[in-house]
């Protein structure tokens, strides 16, 4: 069965290659998301190696009773859904906030080759979530195992996000 989007999600007709762009696109869905109250305040994006655009997540935990349908996570699934493969060697992610501790590890195993975050888990945990205990050296840790790691692109905007979020903290 495939990964499921909410029901006011349209797959974006074309979006330009810079990391403002994606990551606005990406924001976007988040802010999204909750405006429309079908899940948390988080979302992702992934393009594949050649630029085109694979799938997007948004966070779907509440609505789906689903611990693990994290925006970066629900991503990676519909991007291996659509690419046929469990490795997505090449793609870039790009994601809301910095990942949590499952979302560290469900990028490592991905294989995708870069990732793009906007706001901090500092930003996070300041409206009630606990990000886990992910390693105090994620982005080296991610950057020995070939994944470059680019930080607080549209960080202010993806912040107003979160603080905007008024729904359950279902991991704090």
């Amino acid at each position: 069965m495939p990964t499921p989007m909410p029901h006011w999600y349209e797959e974006p007709r074309t979006l330009g290659p810079d990391d403002v762009t994606r990551m606005s696109h990406v924001v976007s869905l988040a802010d999204r998301n909750v405006a429309e109250g079908t899940g948390g305040p988080f979302a992702s994006g992934i393009w594949a190696a050649d630029g085109s655009h694979l799938a997007d997540g948004v966070n779907q935990v509440v609505p789906t009773a689903d611990p693990t349908a994290h925006g970066e996570v629900t991503a990676i699934r519909r991007a291996g859904e659509r690419s046929g493969h469990h490795l997505l060697t090449g793609a870039a992610l790009y994601t809301s906030a910095e990942p949590c501790i499952l979302c560290f590890g469900a990028i490592w195993w991905s294989g995708i080759s870069r990732l793009v975050v906007a706001a901090r888990t500092v930003d996070a945990e300041a409206i009630g979530f606990d990000e886990g205990p992910k390693p105090t050296d994620w982005e080296d840790r991610l950057r020995a195992h070939g994944i470059e790691v680019d930080k607080d692109v549209c960080r202010d905007r993806s912040i107003r996000v979160l603080q905007r979020y008024a729904g359950p903290i279902y991991n704090g």
